[in-house]
């Protein structure tokens, strides 16, 4: 027999394979401070933004559910645009359950909360986190990083050089808002 699902879904999808371990670390740390009630399940994108498969996958997800919240996580680099149009831009695909919706844009992109996590300078995390990276691990970047942030270079990422971090706050906001489901 089946365990009963929760019948209130929240769940956190985002643009990167690696970014789900990612975000999986994030939400350990922002629950351990008792930020959350009810972790959310996170996963990726299943498509393209544009591409009707998204939707259709999160519906899927949510079948059982009585509620359903979802943030989605974007990276701004990815969009071109500011964070703001990119947010309004994802909410147009998702018209009907607009309200269901709330998204959270990392500037430039994830690598930048890996490397201002890791301790480095905010300005050149912001510009170039890779390179950035690169020279505290002396090797060069690759995306599987971004779900090792737990043990890359000694252990040395902290979650909380982030809270200060304008994006980061709002990304905190939204799971605030997911728990209230």
């Amino acid at each position: 027999m089946s365990k009963p699902r929760d019948p209130c879904c929240r769940l956190v999808f985002v643009e990167d394979t690696y970014g789900v371990g990612f975000h999986r670390l994030l939400l350990e740390y922002i629950g351990g401070k008792g930020g959350l009630r009810g972790m959310p399940r996170v996963r990726r994108f299943p498509a393209k933004k544009c591409n009707p498969k998204i939707f259709n996958s999160i519906i899927g997800a949510t079948i059982g559910c009585r509620k359903w919240k979802v943030l989605v996580v974007i990276d701004q680099e990815t969009h071109k645009t500011s964070e703001e149009a990119a947010e309004k831009d994802f909410l147009s695909h998702v018209k009907r359950h607009r309200n269901r919706f709330r998204v959270a844009v990392v500037q430039p992109r994830h690598e930048a909360w890996l490397c201002i996590g890791l301790g480095l300078g905010r300005e050149k995390c912001r510009e170039d986190p890779e390179s950035a990276i690169e020279r505290l691990i002396d090797k060069p970047y690759e995306k599987r990083f971004l779900s090792k942030a737990g043990s890359l270079a000694g252990s040395r990422f902290d979650p909380a050089r982030l809270e200060k971090e304008k994006d980061f706050i709002r990304y905190v906001k939204a799971l605030e808002w997911l728990a209230e489901c």
